[in-house]
């Protein structure tokens, strides 16, 4: 437990620092807008609602680097709300994920009628490609496995 919590902390660190020393250097191109990968992310995020919590810590960092002096977050403030935002998720996430794969498992009729759903989606799709992420988002049987798993 004290080697995850130690990862935990270095990892936000980084991405503390990064983020620090990504505005601190000249990191532009030649029409003034920043490079780096966090403020492109920055850009991108916000319109994608299922990364709103990777947009917090980029968020987090850029506006409190931004901030007065006296208004910013202590060091320690900044990375625990840094450590929280990136890490909070990810055992619920692989849990659920977990849990999705043994319900299905256990209800082979329902894995069958999913798999026809989604492969109808897919050869559906405009490019034939795969499944764009609206059209993914709008199939009732994989919204209902979804919800009834989460409900569980």
């Amino acid at each position: 437990m004290r080697r995850i919590c130690e990862v935990i902390q270095r990892t936000s660190q980084d991405i503390i620092e990064s983020k620090k020393l990504a505005l601190s250097a000249d990191n532009e191109d030649g029409d003034g807008e920043a490079k780096d990968m966090i403020s492109v992310l920055g850009e991108i995020l916000p319109s994608l609602t299922h990364c709103r919590r990777q947009y917090s810590v980029i968020v987090k960092v850029r506006e409190n680097l931004k901030a007065a002096t006296h208004e910013r977050l202590s060091d320690a403030e900044l990375l625990g709300q840094v450590a929280s935002l990136t890490f909070a998720a990810t055992d619920t996430t692989s849990g659920a994920l977990s849990r999705t794969i043994q319900l299905l498992a256990q209800h082979p009729h329902i894995q069958d009628a999913l798999r026809e759903e989604i492969k109808a989606a897919a050869l559906a799709s405009s490019d034939g490609v795969g499944v764009s992420y609206e059209t993914l988002v709008s199939l009732p049987l994989l919204d209902g496995v979804c919800r009834e798993t989460l409900r569980l």
